[in-house]
């Protein structure tokens, strides 16, 4: 993102103001605000945390956090050997792409089941959710059924298919189904449809302009009353199988706030059109691009290239902050408390 370009455009301008102006950027950014100060100074407390070693008096969401951490430190396996775990898995043995011609997948697709299983590896392609203020009362916590987390903010999946970040997407994706042992002329097809797809999604998200009124964003509804309302998905499957890893189990009374309607509205449109070997291949894509982030010198060469398209990021990331920022990201709630400890 160009430094130049005032972040505020897609805020609101009273609240965003003079304290998000952007400042001189540092070496290995593409971006820097006012924010950037505190956010670095959050940063590094958080890391001599996790790098620390655990110690006993360390509560054990803390110690999961530094496991975590270091696991993800020590990940990177130079050569074949690094995918292997992967590509011995049922996650490779069910992607399209990797099957070829010969997927047999489409008779027995069953998206409730695909999307239950993936959003416990923070694949949220169709929707997903989280634990946040209440939007009336901020002093309590609710449950939020939010957007998908796509490939691209809408803001590149909108822009004409023949933009140059769009086509360096579908590059991205395709050699990665490539490294992975895929036929070219499959993976070339294959991640155009993936792309296609998560642009048929970005179509119906609200856009950020029509997002500023709280009260529009407030639609409280039952699980039970979602079940009713979008019963071409499983919603609640979803969620109380995500809940069920943390002992939590919730009723059909247990009330949700749904950001968006109108997306779940028309949803339901697009998936009745969309190829099952697509939607599958949509998961897929989005879980191994995940797990093989930086697994390897190919990959990490890889999305360099694709970052290099995306932000004109020239250098690699270093490794403890791909690391700290997995870490944040599936331990988001412990963080928060962690700050505030």
């Amino acid at each position: 993102m160009d430094a130049s370009v005032d972040p505020c455009v897609d805020f609101d301008q009273f609240a965003c103001g003079n304290f998000y102006k952007t400042t001189q950027l540092q070496e290995g950014e593409t971006q820097r605000t006012s924010f950037s100060a505190l956010v670095d100074k959050n940063t590094e407390n958080l890391r001599v945390i996790l790098e620390e070693g655990i110690k006993p008096e360390d509560w054990d969401y803390v110690k999961k956090m530094k496991i975590y951490y270091q696991s993800c430190i020590d990940e990177i396996i130079p050569g074949p050997e690094g995918l292997k775990p992967y590509l011995d898995s049922d996650f490779a043995k069910e992607y399209p792409t990797l099957i070829g011609q010969n997927w047999t997948g489409d008779a027995t697709f069953d998206l409730d089941a695909v999307n239950t299983k993936y959003m416990g590896f923070f694949v949220d392609a169709l929707f997903s959710f989280k634990i946040l203020p209440g939007l009336m009362d901020s002093t309590t916590y609710t449950l939020r059924l939010v957007d998908p987390n796509l490939g691209l903010t809408t803001k590149f999946l909108l822009r004409p298919r023949t933009d140059s970040v769009l086509l360096a997407y579908e590059a991205y994706l395709r050699k990665l189904a490539l490294l992975l042992g895929a036929d070219p002329a499959v993976a070339a097809q294959d991640a155009k449809d993936v792309v296609d797809m998560q642009i048929e999604l970005a179509k119906i998200i609200v856009p950020k302009e029509e997002r500023r009124d709280n009260s529009k964003k407030y639609n409280p509804m039952t699980l039970a009353e979602i079940a009713r309302n979008y019963s071409f998905i499983d919603i609640p499957r979803a969620l109380r199988s995500e809940f069920s890893k943390g002992n939590v189990s919730l009723s059909d009374d247990q009330v949700v706030t749904v950001l968006f309607p109108s997306y779940f509205e028309k949803l339901e449109a697009v998936l009745a059109n969309a190829n099952k070997r697509t939607l599958m291949n949509l998961y897929s894509s989005m879980y191994a691009k995940n797990k093989l982030l930086k697994r390897t010198n190919e990959m990490r060469e890889l999305y360099l290239e694709w970052q290099m398209a995306l932000k004109g990021k020239t250098e690699e990331t270093p490794r403890w902050q791909t690391c700290f920022n997995d870490v944040t990201y599936a331990f988001s709630l412990a963080e928060r408390f962690l700050k505030s400890a």
